[in-house]
């Protein structure tokens, strides 16, 4: 895996310390950031110039792209999915109320999404699919006890399977999106952010290390790849033709900087 740029995100001035766990491209190459931290959300074009951001009352976790300037912004701790355009600035467009605690989103097309999170009634982790109206055209639990913890999820380039990691289980797991299990894969790392790459392979971030997993889409662990990048590292996505990689981390040094990596993956 190549390194192409490393770039310093802006901080808020008087803020906390800002920890990306949310990122996507959108056409153009342009992208969003999620700042936990802060409950904000911020644009960059694609040379990395910070162009705007928007604040919220809750506090954020993920976002994936829909469609053309259409994004979707999870915020766990609200049980609830915030759907905006970008257009330089961003554009409140829809709030939907969910069941579950949502923190992972991949859309499955522009009017569903696949999310994960954790069923906080019950305690038990889960992923579904939840449409535009807040219904819930698929849920599925998973046996054992509820990690309630940050989660992120994937799907392949068919959308037809289901890559979903939590943080306390350590392992990836991949369904079909009927829900049919497939298989599981033990990490090294307490698993961050997950993304396909454009030959099929599954990419996971490990947080406590510097590695990325990667895995075979038949469950494969082909490879550990490690980069000098800072611990803590949180998402992985990658840019919408699926070419290169964008890795987000927590960076906490004495200047308190927080960089984002931008990587092209080479067999």
């Amino acid at each position: 895996m190549d390194l192409i740029k490393e770039f310093e995100a802006q901080r808020l001035h008087g803020g906390k310390k800002s920890w990306y766990t949310g990122a996507t491209f959108l056409p153009g190459d342009s992208f969003v950031l999620v700042d936990y931290s802060n409950s904000r959300c911020c644009l960059y074009d694609s040379a990395c110039n910070f162009v705007s951001e928007i604040s919220f009352s809750a506090t954020p976790w993920d976002v994936c792209h829909i469609k053309g300037n259409i994004i979707a912004i999870s915020f766990p701790h609200k049980n609830k999915i915030e759907f905006l355009a970008v257009n330089r600035m961003f554009e409140s467009l829809l709030t939907v109320n969910t069941k579950r605690a949502c923190y992972g989103l991949s859309s499955l097309d522009e009017d569903r999404l696949v999310f994960s999170g954790y069923n906080n009634e019950e305690w038990r982790d889960c992923w579904g699919v939840i449409d535009k109206n807040g219904e819930e055209k698929f849920y599925h639990e998973l046996q054992g006890d509820s990690s309630r913890d940050q989660s992120y999820v994937a799907l392949n380039e068919t959308k037809t399977q289901v890559y979903v990691t939590w943080s306390n289980r350590r392992v990836l797991q991949c369904f079909r999106i009927e829900g049919d299990f497939k298989f599981s894969i033990e990490l090294t790392d307490k698993p961050h952010g997950v993304c396909v790459h454009i030959d099929g392979s599954i990419f996971v971030l490990g947080h406590s290390s510097n590695n990325i997993h990667q895995i075979s889409p038949s469950g494969e662990l082909l490879n550990e790849i490690s980069k000098d990048i800072p611990r803590e590292s949180c998402k992985i996505c990658t840019s919408l033709n699926k070419t290169y990689i964008l890795i987000t981390n927590r960076h906490k040094d004495t200047r308190d900087k927080c960089f984002i990596y931008f990587a092209r993956y080479r067999r």
